[in-house]
């Protein structure tokens, strides 16, 4: 890793005191929360693991659909029956369809011949029931990471030798040939450009980065950053940014200077997000309480604002901005605790130009 320049050190930056919103927040349901969520042509889609006993963290995977003003339109659905846990869910949309993936976990004895782990997925339209689900690849219990390019999904997960590996699924749920991310273990951010998917790999301690070409062609891996515990990358139609955050705060680099170090906040937090808004990129993650940066090149410049909530997921509406899903807790007692599920959209600070303190 190059030495963090005087420009970066200088990093510590303007602070938006409030929130950011376009409108007000809105109650979509209470005692819920999701991990993770899409944006189709009219709706939302958001998934979340339907646990099992308390502190089990795996069960059924579940969706939810929100019109874009933040109103549920169906109840919570389970997205595929099975017979094993399922966890880690994740969604792309192709124009027409949602495809949900996840983690199966391997199949009980009992069942005579146990399949092993493996990455399943459905496709979900914006109204009706999801379709049959499919084995997209065995798989070992780490989280799938999909994107899609504007011709077919690309689908990344750790096969069960616990090597990175990426396989492309069509719009009609055809399954391509498996192809290896250099030499990491898992894929923990993938972002689709114009003719490239740029795709963040962890190897020991070692963050990096691979390009895949259109013809599946997989680049010679870059060295990031060391020591990054959940990393993130996206693209604003110019260029790619990659923020990822270790024990000591949120880090960026961005293609148009991969060597050059940004800081974009300290302390950092965890459940990291980043999403692009125009020529603007939007990150998020949660350290008692949510927080956002939005974040702009040339020069690098980022403006912090608190969210008012937990676990902010940022999902870009075209036209409409950032829409944000938080939770807010409801309910103390001294076994659990409860929250309630939000949505608003967040928007760049038009009185208030991003800028920083260098």
């Amino acid at each position: 890793m190059s030495c963090m320049t005087p420009r970066a050190l200088l990093g510590f930056l303007l602070l938006v005191a409030s929130p950011v919103f376009a409108q007000n927040e809105k109650l979509i349901l209470k005692f819920s929360a999701i991990e993770t969520a899409a944006a189709g042509k009219s709706t939302i889609l958001g998934l979340f693991t339907k646990t099992g006993p308390p502190n089990y963290p795996a069960g059924e995977i579940d969706a939810m659909r929100v019109d874009f003003d933040g109103n549920l339109i169906t109840a919570p659905f389970r997205i595929a029956q099975s017979f094993s846990l399922q966890i880690n869910p994740a969604a792309a949309f192709d124009g027409a369809n949602f495809l949900a993936v996840w983690n199966e976990l391997g199949d009980p004895p009992l069942l005579g011949i146990p399949r092993p782990g493996r990455i399943a997925g459905a496709f979900v339209p914006e109204s009706g029931a999801p379709s049959q689900s499919f084995t997209i690849a065995d798989a070992s219990p780490i989280a799938p990471v999909i994107v899609w390019d504007g011709t077919r999904y690309f689908v990344f997960y750790s096969d069960l030798q616990s090597h990175a590996m990426g396989v492309t699924v069509s719009a009609q749920g055809v399954v391509g040939t498996p192809f290896a991310i250099g030499d990491a273990e898992k894929v923990v951010g993938a972002a689709a450009g114009d003719s490239q998917i740029e795709v963040l790999g962890v190897r020991s301690d070692k963050l990096e980065l691979n390009t895949v070409d259109s013809s599946l062609q997989v680049s010679p891996s870059r060295v990031i950053a060391s020591g990054a515990i959940e990393a993130r990358v996206a693209w604003n139609g110019t260029a790619f940014l990659i923020i990822w955050k270790d024990p000591n705060g949120v880090w960026a680099r961005s293609t148009d200077n991969i060597y050059e170090l940004h800081a974009v906040s300290n302390p950092g937090g965890f459940h990291l997000q980043l999403v692009a808004s125009g020529s603007l990129f939007v990150a998020g993650w949660d350290l008692y309480g949510g927080a956002l940066a939005w974040i702009g090149l040339d020069p690098f410049r980022v403006a912090l604002a608190g969210v008012g909530g937990d676990y902010p997921i940022l999902v870009p509406i075209p036209g409409r901005g950032i829409a944000m899903f938080f939770t807010r807790s409801s309910h103390f007692n001294q076994f659990s605790t409860e929250v309630d599920l939000y949505m608003t959209y967040t928007v760049p600070p038009r009185q208030r130009p991003i800028r920083s303190i260098f």
